[in-house]
C-alpha cells in the first residue's frame, strides 16, 4: 500500500515545473518497480531536461521495459549512452 501511494506521488511529480523533482521522481519510480509507471516514464524520456530523460530511461531499464517503436528504442539507447 505504501509503495502504491508513493508511486502515485512520484507519478504526479513527473509533471512538476522543477526539473530536479522530475528527475528524482523518475529515479524513484524505477526503484519502486510499479509497471504502471512505464507510460509516464516513456513520455518523460522526451523531457526538456536531458537529466530527466536519462533518469526516465534508467527507470525504464530497471522496469525491464521493451520499446514498442524504433524511435523509442533509439532514444532510450541514446539516453543510456549506447
Amino acid at each position: 500500500m505504501r509503495r502504491q501511494n508513493a508511486a502515485e506521488i512520484f507519478l504526479r511529480l513527473l509533471g512538476d515545473y522543477d526539473s530536479d523533482l522530475r528527475q528524482a521522481a523518475a529515479e524513484a519510480l524505477g526503484r519502486i518497480g510499479d509497471p504502471k509507471a512505464i507510460p509516464p516514464l516513456v513520455k518523460a524520456m522526451h523531457d526538456s531536461s536531458r537529466w530527466v530523460g536519462r533518469a526516465s530511461a534508467g527507470a525504464l531499464q530497471a522496469l525491464h521495459w521493451t520499446p514498442e517503436s524504433d524511435n523509442d528504442r533509439r532514444l532510450h539507447e541514446s539516453l543510456l549512452g549506447r
